[in-house]
């Protein structure tokens, strides 16, 4: 059966690629022995593809035939498999074109979003591409700005200097920026995949933050005196971003005073944004 036949080749560095390739395997999409590990693929000496691509996009190869799919189209392959107008859907030019992008975006910014220490040399590592991360950069400030700058004025609002839609994605931009020149201070390298991270970690924040305030107004609808779990929820988040940081400083090799600069930035911003 073509069922039987087909091995998606993921990169088992990546956790996003583990776990989304083991609940393809887990509802019976894939055949457990059909997800392979990028590095065993290539040793394979049964398949014919290509190897650089597969690093960017996850590729569905055969020993039968010379028919390789590749990003999307082995999603929507596999996926077509169970759901046929899955496929036929995903194939619609405009809604093709926005996955291919939408693909590519979380591909090529798949190590700054899910890190992990190498087992395999980071042989699977996608291509670094300039556009992609800051585009990556750009979205991800974009998101946190709506959804803390929406904590702020909701939340904390009596205790901002200034009522500013965007002032959270000001913060952000400002600290990629002084995070910049301690990064060059301190003789680092591979500043953009850093600033990726930071971009991350901002999400991360923003997420948690997001969750927090719809606890809140749960509380708050019956009743509860939320006033100081406000400040609470987002000292906590702080403390979340702040250890998550110092983690993935590690996991890069980068010297821990990036750690200690980026929370001198916000110990310094704060008092600017915030009365007592």
């Amino acid at each position: 059966m073509e069922y039987e036949k087909q091995y998606l080749l993921y990169d088992e560095d990546c956790g996003l690629c583990k776990w989304y390739t083991a609940t393809f395997v887990k509802y019976g999409f894939l055949q457990k022995d059909a997800r392979l590990p990028y590095h065993k693929g290539v040793e394979d000496q049964g398949f014919d593809f290509d190897i650089e691509r597969a690093k960017n996009e996850i590729a569905l190869v055969s020993r039968d035939s010379k028919n390789v799919f590749y990003g999307v189209d082995s999603l929507l392959h596999i996926l077509g498999r169970r759901w046929k107008w899955v496929e036929s859907v995903g194939h619609f030019l405009p809604i093709y074109l926005f996955l291919k992008m939408l693909y590519k975006l979380i591909s090529l910014n798949r190590k700054v979003i899910s890190p992990a220490t190498c087992t395999t040399g980071c042989d699977c590592n996608p291509s670094m591409s300039t556009f992609w991360r800051i585009t990556f950069i750009v979205l991800s400030g974009i998101i946190t700005g709506v959804i803390v700058g929406n904590y702020f004025v909701s939340e904390l609002g009596d205790y901002l200097r200034f009522h500013f839609a965007y002032l959270d994605m000001l913060f952000f931009i400002a600290q990629i920026g002084f995070q910049y020149l301690f990064f060059r201070l301190f003789k680092q390298k591979d500043f953009f995949t850093y600033a990726g991270h930071i971009a991350v970690i901002s999400l991360i924040g923003a997420v948690a933050l997001g969750i927090i305030q719809i606890g809140l107004h749960q509380l708050g609808s019956i009743g509860i005196d939320i006033a100081l779990l406000q400040t609470a929820g987002y000292g906590m988040v702080l403390g979340i971003m702040l250890l998550e940081h110092a983690r993935r400083v590690k996991l890069l090799g980068h010297t821990k005073w990036l750690t200690v600069t980026w929370m001198i930035f916000r110990l310094l911003i704060y008092p600017i944004a915030f009365t007592l």
